[in-house]
């Protein structure tokens, strides 16, 4: 089998499992080009998509690659659009004779058959601002993990992850360094609480099986006068494992039905089938170990008569049932960076769920963002591990109080600028289960913002990223639902930047 009867077959695979929509976008132009010491290089069309690809199903598609090919071979996406990139042109040297055979033969490709791509800037001026290309795209099943985690982890796990990408998937390097205050950028939170948390033995128990701290040796550089600080090691999982009480779950689901199904190959390919709420019960409490799918099938059954190609493709199979291709939770570098330090790690998962579940007609483009959570403030609170509900009111409705310079303002502005509650006039409400109806704000930043900064450009004062949002030195400014400048003659930094100085 040649090079493109192997990517065709797994084109075929991939086309049955993901989004139509996913598929005819970022895969299906797709080409084989070469392979390069059991490296499948594989063409696309952009940066974007070799990013997309690259995040999304490297994994997948190396398992299929096994059981295609019955050879371990790895896929790496490269633009094929550089008429100087070695990987656009095609090896003639014997490196990909695992895929060849006697009648295949390749031409060699000249210049005249490239083609030089440049790439415009957005000319949105949103775009240019929030880059929604730059984002993180974590699988919707994290919403157990979050459970676990809590808000606080939850972002550091996401901050991890993203640094992972750009240091490593980005550069086509497996280890690289980065600084740990851009890590706490990512995080949402300041760097010396970054490092606090680090330092906490609790924060690595909960992190088991997404992040782990690699055996390094000594910590401390004491070949000279001054001891340095070694830097610190962290191998982050990009697949994402099963939660400890899900693995436990699915194992014993396994075990339990392995008779009734005629062995290991039949109970694994009943699981794909299978009701999640039969193998992941909700309301499961035994945990076990957190183990990727994978991992888990190779414990159960590694040792016994399945190949271990069938093994990994079945696993697979699992894996894409438990943890479907379309179903991502999307938050962008943008959002990392400049707004979630401002409305705080619970509120910023409140917000990422919420958007999550707002909904565009891809037909007419019509976005449906008033959101109604069933189980009230006690099912939000639930989604980030909390056993508090009044805590959701406080984010949204909490004000300064009488001994406060602005006392009887929202102590979170920012917050109501992004989701606001829509209040029923009900004379008995259970303040904890009642539903509750929210309007979210999906755009990063308000138009209201960017208008202002684009039509008074010469009394804007300050700026966050390209846009300036304040208007002058010494007018109260009211927009949308937050008052972004309180008096005449004081400092007031509110929301993103400095909106108004004296």
């Amino acid at each position: 089998m040649n090079i493109e009867q192997a990517w065709q077959s797994v084109l075929g695979q991939l086309q049955m499992e993901m989004p139509r929509a996913s598929f005819e976008t970022w895969v299906r132009d797709t080409q084989a080009l070469s392979v390069e010491d059991d490296t499948l290089m594989v063409g696309v069309r952009n940066a974007y998509a070799r990013d997309w690809l690259e995040n999304r199903l490297t994994s997948t598609i190396n398992r299929l690659l096994v059981g295609i090919l019955n050879a371990s071979v790895e896929v790496q996406f490269v633009v094929a659009d550089n008429e100087e990139d070695p990987i656009v042109e095609d090896d003639d040297t014997g490196s990909d004779a695992l895929f060849s055979d006697a009648s295949d033969s390749t031409p060699q490709r000249g210049p005249e058959g490239l083609v030089e791509i440049a790439l415009a800037d957005y000319d949105s001026v949103y775009e240019q601002v929030v880059r929604p290309n730059r984002a993180v795209y974590l699988p919707g099943y994290f919403r157990r993990w979050l459970k676990c985690l809590g808000p606080d982890l939850g972002w550091l796990y996401v901050a991890y992850r993203q640094a992972a990408y750009i240091a490593g998937s980005r550069t086509g390097k497996a280890t690289n360094r980065i600084p740990g205050e851009r890590i706490a950028g990512l995080a949402g939170c300041a760097e010396r609480t970054y490092w606090r948390r680090v330092e906490n033995p609790v924060t690595w128990k909960k992190l088991k099986g997404l992040v782990e701290i690699s055996d390094h040796g000594p910590e401390w550089d004491n070949t000279s006068s001054t001891p340095k600080r070694l830097p610190r090691r962290y191998t982050i999982s990009m697949t994402l494992p099963l939660t400890p009480v899900d693995t436990n779950s699915l194992s014993k689901w396994l075990a339990s039905n392995i008779g009734q199904c005629g062995g290991p190959e039949g109970v694994l390919r009943a699981a794909v089938e299978a009701p999640l709420d039969a193998l992941i019960p909700l309301d499961a409490t035994e945990a076990g170990e957190p183990f990727t799918v994978t991992k888990l099938v190779r414990e159960l059954f590694g040792a016994g008569d399945l190949s271990d190609q069938l093994l990994n493709s079945l696993a697979s199979a699992i894996q894409n049932h438990i943890m479907p291709q379309g179903d991502l939770i999307v938050v962008t570098e943008y959002f990392l960076k400049y707004v979630l330090p401002h409305i705080g790690a619970g509120q910023g998962w409140m917000l990422t769920i919420l958007r999550d579940m707002c909904y565009v007609n891809p037909e007419n483009g019509e976005v449906r963002n008033r959101v109604t959570v069933k189980g009230g403030y006690a099912e939000i609170a639930g989604w980030m591990g909390m056993s508090r509900p009044k805590t959701i009111w406080e984010w949204l409705n909490e004000r300064l109080p009488a001994t406060h310079a602005q006392a009887g303002m929202y102590k979170n502005l920012v917050v109501r600028v992004y989701m606001s509650e829509i209040i029923k006039d009900e004379m008995f409400l259970d303040f904890a289960g009642q539903p509750r109806a929210f309007d979210v704000l999906i755009e990063e930043i308000p138009r209201e913002f960017l208008e202002v900064a684009l039509t008074n450009p010469d009394g804007a004062i300050d700026s966050i990223a390209m846009a300036r949002l304040s208007v002058s030195e010494w007018r109260d400014c009211q927009i949308w639902m937050a008052r972004l400048s309180v008096s005449q003659w004081r400092d007031c930094q509110i929301l993103l930047a400095r909106l108004s100085e004296s």
